[in-house]
């Protein structure tokens, strides 16, 4: 690609720079080289100062505006993070340079875009309020991050993002909910302010309980704006930690780096993942695609009933997503029981141990698409603390759905 340009701009674009000539009168051509990309983007600006460097065997470029020096070393990080754990979880990153474009203040709708070799990011909050030059909130970090995800799930394996958005959109952002929850440990906020203590796959999980009946599968044309952001990004997210938390996270890798590198500068489908998914797990996952992918089934756990001897679990809804029932007794012994939920309750009973104290449905919170995680246990001891908890818990919820609403 050869593209002529003001002589002062400095460029960014997929692929490498091959030469730039510069004509003497006020004028450059510049000219980049790609291969094996389904796309190319470039960018201008006179005001781009440029920081680099080198993972692995990629150069990592990041063009900023003077005004968001701040953000060089934190875009860097987030890039290099990603380029590191995508490429060991699913495969190398397949291209020799990653350019991070930075925008401008008064053109965030510019920003997070995904292209190959080309990514945009932008330093505009989750909030849409200003500071994010502070490390309470990483929205800069979870832009970078999920759209250089963009190139394992668009770019490489690449998706018809139009007619099965949920594939490269909803890979993506369980990639990233993933990999933020590592960088910055489980239960750590993405926004932590007096406020408001946002964690990201929380957020999801609420984008998701506001419409949770709307199927993953179909073209980004058939859904509406709230419906969209469901179907495409958060109820993917949920539901693609929910195989994992099903699966084991080493399972699941397996059937994701399976799956790219299977359908690496192919054009895959969902029903090229389903086939891998089920090849890889040796698992019949109908209650995934069935129910989450294609369907609108839906799950709430409870436990219906308890007593000395004895506990009921119940599977609200027609989700049937296997899970684990926790049950404590008096002696401080417990036992981890192992429910496939194809029935709508189940009873264990205990004549000749101790007393049942409490059980619990899910008590790793493995079912994040779960309706309600606040009725999963129930106790024949009564905590004020647990109640306290629950107030807790319904107040950030109301926060999380306010920010939401706000933010659309």
């Amino acid at each position: 690609m050869t593209i002529t340009l003001p002589a002062a701009f400095v460029t960014g674009a997929t692929g490498l720079p091959v030469s730039s000539v510069d004509h003497g009168d006020g004028s450059q051509t510049v000219s980049y080289h790609a291969a094996g990309v389904i796309d190319f983007a470039w960018t201008a600006s006179p005001d781009f100062e440029a920081a680099a460097r080198t993972v692995g065997d990629v150069e990592l470029v990041y063009l900023y505006l003077p005004q968001h020096e701040w953000s060089v070393d934190r875009a860097l990080d987030a890039a290099e993070a990603a380029l590191v754990h995508f490429g060991e979880w699913y495969g190398p990153y397949p291209y020799p340079r990653l350019t991070v474009v930075d925008v401008p203040d008064d053109g965030d709708g510019a920003g997070g875009m995904e292209y190959p070799m080309f990514i945009t990011a932008g330093t505009i909050s989750f909030t849409g309020l200003p500071g994010t030059e502070s490390k309470a909130d990483r929205s800069l970090e979870v832009v970078v991050i999920h759209e250089a995800g963009h190139q394992w799930w668009q770019s490489t394996a690449a998706f018809n993002e139009a007619e099965e958005p949920w594939l490269d959109e909803g890979f993506t952002e369980y990639s990233t909910v993933r990999l933020i929850t590592q960088l910055l440990g489980e239960g750590t906020s993405v926004i932590d302010t007096p406020f408001l203590d946002l964690g990201l796959r929380d957020a999801r999980r609420m984008e998701y309980l506001l419409s949770p009946h709307v199927p993953m599968y179909g073209a980004a044309w058939e859904f509406g704006g709230l419906e969209y952001v469901t179907a495409a990004y958060s109820k993917p997210a949920v539901a693609l930690l929910t195989l994992e938390g099903t699966l084991g996270s080493d399972v699941m890798l397996d059937v994701m780096s399976t799956f790219y590198q299977r359908y690496r500068f192919a054009h895959p489908t969902t029903e090229d993942f389903r086939a891998v998914a089920e090849e890889v797990s040796g698992r019949d996952l109908s209650w995934f695609f069935d129910g989450l992918v294609y369907g609108d089934a839906l799950v709430n756990y409870t436990v219906g009933a308890l007593d000395e001897t004895s506990v009921t679990a119940v599977r609200e809804g027609d989700l049937r997503v296997p899970t684990e029932v926790l049950v404590t007794f008096t002696d401080g012994t417990t036992v981890l029981e192992p429910w496939d939920a194809t029935q709508p309750e189940i009873t264990f009973a205990y004549p000749d141990r101790a007393r049942v104290l409490s059980a619990e449905v899910d008590p790793e919170r493995k079912v994040v698409v779960d309706l309600q995680w606040s009725d999963n246990g129930l106790s024949r001891q009564v905590y004020a603390s647990s109640w306290l908890a629950l107030v807790t818990r319904l107040v950030y919820y109301l926060q999380e759905a306010l920010l939401i609403f706000g933010g659309l």
